[in-house]
């Protein structure tokens, strides 16, 4: 699963392998591959995240990506996460919570967009507080009650349950979040949705207890200042992720002998068991 290191629209297929029992490997792509990728046309779409297949296949879109592993696999107690075909009706009711999700994204933005403190951000997260999001709380509040269920859209997880669950785990139930309690009054309001909080946290529980963001550290390609095109366009051509160093006379000067290369030469290919310089040689 190729994403950025940050939970955003990732979090909520890792939550979902991991809650179905799928084996997967967290791939994550630095804002300058990414771009160098989205360069060379790698992204369908020019986006992430991307589920990448054994047999070569990338699968693009969050939601899509979504139901086809709901689809294909079962949640750890055996329940039909996405019916598909088998229940239309149920599975509109799943689609329904997800396209709100979607729609409500835009009246997040400001937690990450608009500098705190400011004046701009307690204007808009008083709207939020006051409006926005208790109407979103309501929602789920009137869902839940009519549906007459232990979860969202039914008596066992879901789909929805995945998505909505992980959307509050990044605002009202985020340890990191200075305004969690706020929040979480909103939710409290409503006991329905606290009831089917705790329920799904429960169930979530053994990823979050699991999941840390492991980012191993890449190689390292050293070279002057706007040089070095034919290397970086070779290893992003054969799918090698690396960090560029880059350098100017004096930084260079500064820091040759301090790298630890058995030539003190650029452009220079460090990785962990080796230390190559010349352009030849790395070539």
């Amino acid at each position: 699963l190729e994403y950025f290191p940050i939970h955003g629209r990732a979090m909520p297929l890792r939550v979902l392998l991991h809650y179905c029992q799928v084996p997967y490997k967290d791939y994550f792509v630095s804002q300058y591959h990414f771009a160098a990728k989205k360069k060379r046309g790698f992204y369908p779409f020019g986006q992430v995240p991307i589920l990448h297949l054994d047999d070569g296949s990338m699968l693009f879109q969050t939601r899509a990506i979504a139901r086809f592993i709901a689809r294909c696999y079962k949640g750890c107690k055996g329940e039909v996460m996405y019916p598909g075909d088998d229940d239309p009706l149920l599975s509109f009711e799943i689609d329904s919570v997800l396209d709100t999700l979607e729609d409500f994204v835009p009246r997040i933005m400001f937690f990450t967009s608009v500098p705190q403190p400011s004046e701009e951000f307690d204007d808009m997260f008083t709207q939020f507080i006051l409006k926005d999001f208790p109407t979103f709380v309501e929602g789920l509040s009137k869902l839940i009650e009519q549906k007459q269920s232990r979860y969202l859209v039914s008596n066992s997880m879901s789909l929805a349950d995945i998505f909505a669950g992980t959307f509050l785990m990044q605002l009202p139930f985020n340890e990191d979040n200075p305004h969690q309690h706020i929040l979480q009054a909103v939710v409290n309001r409503f006991p329905s949705v606290r009831a089917w909080v705790e329920r799904t946290m429960e169930n979530l529980k053994p990823w979050k207890q699991q999941f840390r963001f492991v980012i191993e550290p890449l190689p390292r390609l050293g070279l002057m200042k706007n040089s070095g095109l034919a290397i970086r366009t070779l290893l992003i051509y054969s799918g090698i992720d690396f960090e560029p160093d880059e350098f100017d006379e004096a930084l260079w000067a500064e820091n040759k002998h301090k790298i630890g290369l058995p030539f003190a030469h650029l452009p220079y290919f460090v990785d962990c068991n080796f230390r190559l310089t010349g352009l030849s040689a790395i070539l």
